[in-house]
């Protein structure tokens, strides 16, 4: 009886050891380059025991259209797309198409707690270039508009040195030019009538700029 009480913990032990290596596995590798046809977009977040997360949407400023499809980049603690854990902030990357991309949304969630809201009162859009690295600074978003008074004030300079200091570590390979960017326009369209992360429904929106 002995010996299968100690099978069964040492086989408990073996999962959780597992479990525990999976949690805290590195980030994923980023390889970028200014031949890319793609762009990529780095966005800063809080650095917290939440998870953090920017949803874009692309949209067509000619037109005044959004255009279909969502693009969130997640940051936590060594997990999502952050690929940094040095600094003050998250740098969450992802490549996109190259175009004009709406901030519709922040959200934060842990475990089944969740909060956020969306920018469709006067959401900020972000061009963004193939080969080039955009810098979109959410990270004030969240201190200034959701009263996230725990996110630390950091200079565009201090961003910059440790999206520099992380370029090349950890196997991550991001070659270009990198700027962070201001909104080149500002767009509003009709809110959701409740709580949701849907945060556009609408097919067109207004310039506000």
């Amino acid at each position: 009886m002995n010996h299968v009480i100690r099978a069964v913990a040492t086989a408990a032990l073996l999962l959780i050891t597992f479990l525990v290596a999976a949690c805290a596995s590195a980030p994923r590798v980023v390889r970028f380059g200014p031949d890319s046809a793609r762009g990529l977009l780095v966005v800063t977040m809080p650095k917290t025991a939440y998870v953090h997360s920017a949803d874009f949407r692309r949209v067509d400023l000619g037109q005044s259209r959004f255009m279909d499809g969502v693009t969130t980049l997640d940051a936590a603690d060594w997990s999502g797309d952050a690929i940094n854990s040095e600094g003050e902030l998250y740098l969450a990357v992802k490549e996109v198409e190259p175009g004009d991309y709406v901030l519709q949304g922040l959200f934060t969630s842990r475990g089944s707690a969740q909060f956020g809201g969306c920018a469709s009162e006067g959401g900020p859009v972000y061009s963004v270039q193939p080969g080039k690295i955009t810098v979109v600074r959410a990270d004030s978003f969240w201190r200034i508009f959701l009263a996230q008074g725990f996110v630390p004030d950091v200079d565009d300079q201090a961003v910059l040195d440790l999206f520099e200091a992380t370029r090349s570590t950890g196997g991550h390979d991001v070659r270009g030019e990198v700027s962070i960017v201001d909104p080149s326009a500002r767009i509003q369209w009709p809110p959701p009538m409740s709580w949701t992360r849907d945060c556009v429904r609408a097919e067109t929106f207004t310039r506000l700029d």
